[in-house]
């Protein structure tokens, strides 16, 4: 997570997820289930300060909200459950006799494979894309961002920062308030400090 953290997405660490289902091979799917909720009750404070307020906005709306991750569904259904998020379109891990087989269930949600999990997700609930909203902050979104007809990148890594600035996509910055500028993820005031 600390690469993820520095480098953002990129196919050596999606390669490295990609082999964590083997990684997990004849572990018990209680076990990571309960390490998922875990997880959530300390992650939903790490959401950005304003994604909750964002969330509230969409189901005032009345949209159905969704949540597509490369992260395994058995880790993050229950935090996507504490945000109030009604799905979740994830990689899944195949299980039988309730351990792990090391493989995949489904295709990896990331990518083209994210776009086409949401294709599929979006045809079984009846939803149009073109009316949709996706949020990202990974120029590995964009087959996903493009698919939609609300794209809005969100704390964007560089290329998808450029790209979405030349497509004139919204880009908002969900961990300072609305209106107030950040360089790196910091406000611009608290990076002038430093100066």
């Amino acid at each position: 997570y600390k690469s993820f953290e520095l480098f953002g997405e990129n196919p050596v660490g999606m390669a490295l997820a990609r082999a964590a289902a083997l990684a997990v091979r004849g572990w018990s799917v209680d076990r990571l289930r309960a390490a998922g909720r875990r997880a959530a009750d300390l992650l939903v404070d790490e959401v950005a300060s304003y994604a909750p307020g964002l969330l509230e906005e969409h189901r005032a709306a009345g949209h159905l909200l969704a949540l597509a991750t490369t992260t395994p569904e058995d880790l993050i259904r229950p935090l996507a459950e504490r945000l109030g998020i009604n799905d979740v379109i994830a990689t899944r891990y195949a299980w039988s006799d309730g351990v792990y087989t090391g493989k995949l269930d489904g295709g990896f949600v990331w990518g083209p494979g994210k776009l086409t999990a949401v294709k599929a997700w979006a045809e079984r609930q009846g939803v149009d894309l073109g009316e949709s909203f996706a949020y990202s902050d990974s120029i590995n979104d964009l087959p996903l961002l493009s698919a939609v007809g609300h794209p809005t990148v969100v704390n964007p890594d560089v290329p998808l920062h450029a790209y979405a600035t030349l497509r004139r996509w919204p880009i908002l910055h969900l961990d300072a308030p609305p209106g107030v500028g950040t360089l790196g993820g910091v406000e611009a005031f608290d990076a002038a400090k430093l100066l």
